[in-house]
């Protein structure tokens, strides 16, 4: 075997997604270097279509306003949730509902886009290592070495000041560390593949992501372009294992058992295989240690219902990068206290998150949503829209709502608008 060569570097980015290419970006434009090893050759496919407004704000700070916009993605200007049968539905629409710039978003290929950001991170200074898989690390305050192996076999050490794991699902530092906690009630999975043809909105609408109730599940539709969309079924893990189906027979079955879906879909193709991704909703006991953070998914993942993954992904390693690049560029020591904002922070929007979807899945959420009132309609767009700091007045409103869920079994405020057969719960 070869001896292993060795660089050094202020930085090591595990992974090349949204997390770590955000990171490498901040870093790099400050003048820190930076290398990102990714275990992959992008473009590669990934999940996660839909973005959100408020993630124009930090497109902007790393300067990928321009490059988005030119990737022929399908605008999204809102949402519709719709009952299994289609007898009720709701829109968001971001337009009237949030303010300049923040009225659209994007549907996107995540292939696409995940690759203009890991190019965009490259040009920007940081030097990008793909199929180069991180093996081994020492951890330590200014003193990290990590081992990464080539495709070609080949081993490099990687000396660093500090290492940010953007890694995703995979979590590799906290798996290693052991300090992933599943949440236990949110154990889901999704089936999902993409489709061409059928029923497609016009106009401002087309690109509106639908989200509809199923009985024990629901299911999104994501328009995309090329006259493609995007189509996914959630439902609880043990549901789908007693059904003893094939991922492709159970999403096909789910499918025809939802009326409003079946008929949107009606005259479409299926042109990918379908995909299984296990949704386990998961945090991390600590996302900052003596050397290391964990940014992304794989400081916490979460139910990707209300589309928050790459919004927490480019926040969350943004707000790492710049915390760091802000020590390197004045010369001072990294330690656990550097990163502390960026734990607090991370951990409240995450917080908030979790407490909307655990909302989601109580039966009383559709029949809140489908009886929309603009007094709780307005804070909630604001912050499934990806507006993280919220005033008091917002925050208590979503306080309000959240109390709503929990009694309207008992005080009957919100009458049922769907049909009987639509009306059962959907998780």
């Amino acid at each position: 075997m070869s001896q292993s060569t060795e660089k050094s570097c202020d930085v090591v980015v595990i992974g090349g997604g949204p997390a770590g290419s955000a990171a490498a970006t901040v870093l790099a434009r400050r003048g820190a270097r930076v290398i990102i090893c990714e275990r992959e050759r992008f473009p590669r496919f990934h999940v996660g279509e839909s973005l959100l407004p408020y993630q124009a704000s930090v497109l902007a700070r790393l300067g990928l306003t321009e490059k988005i916009a030119d990737g022929c993605f399908v605008p999204k200007y809102g949402a519709y949730f719709m009952a299994n049968d289609g007898s009720a539905c709701s829109e968001v629409d971001f337009g009237r509902l949030l303010k300049p710039p923040f009225t659209y978003a994007y549907q996107v290929e995540r292939s696409k886009f995940d690759h203009i950001l890991l190019r965009h991170a490259a040009a920007s200074g940081a030097e990008v290592l793909e199929e180069h898989a991180v093996v081994e690390t020492e951890l330590a305050c200014e003193k990290c070495r990590v081992t990464v192996r080539a495709s070609d076999g080949s081993d490099l050490i990687l000396n660093a000041r500090w290492v940010l794991d953007a890694s995703g699902q995979g979590s590799f530092l906290a798996r290693r560390l052991n300090l992933r906690e599943n949440a236990q009630d949110l154990k889901k999975v999704a089936h999902f593949a993409h489709f061409r043809g059928g029923q497609r909105r016009t106009g401002r609408e087309e690109g509106h992501i639908t989200l509809v109730f199923g009985a024990g599940c629901w299911f999104w539709h994501i328009p995309l372009s090329d006259n493609r969309a995007s189509v996914g079924c959630v439902v609880d893990h043990h549901q789908w294992k007693g059904s003893g189906q094939k991922a492709d027979e159970f999403l096909a079955s789910m499918i025809a058992a939802s009326p409003w879906l079946a008929g949107w879909l009606e005259g479409s193709e299926q042109i990918t295989d379908v995909h299984t991704v296990a949704n386990f909703s998961y945090t991390a006991q600590r996302f900052v240690g003596p050397g290391w953070a964990l940014v992304g998914d794989a400081a916490t993942f979460l139910d990707p219902v209300f589309s928050t993954g790459v919004l927490l992904a480019l926040r969350s390693g943004e707000l790492a990068g710049s915390l760091l690049a802000d020590r390197i560029s004045r010369a001072r020591p990294l330690t656990e206290a550097t990163l502390a904002p960026y734990e607090k922070k991370m951990r409240r929007w995450s917080t908030g998150y979790f407490e909307l979807i655990r909302a989601f899945y109580k039966p009383q959420f559709a029949r809140i949503f489908f009886n929309p009132v603009d007094f709780f309609q307005r804070p909630i767009t604001h912050f499934l829209g990806g507006r993280l700091e919220l005033g008091l007045r917002h925050r208590l409103i979503i306080r309000l709502f959240h109390l709503l869920v929990r009694f309207n079994p008992y005080l009957h405020i919100v009458p049922e608008p769907r049909s009987a057969e639509a009306s059962i719960p959907h998780g």
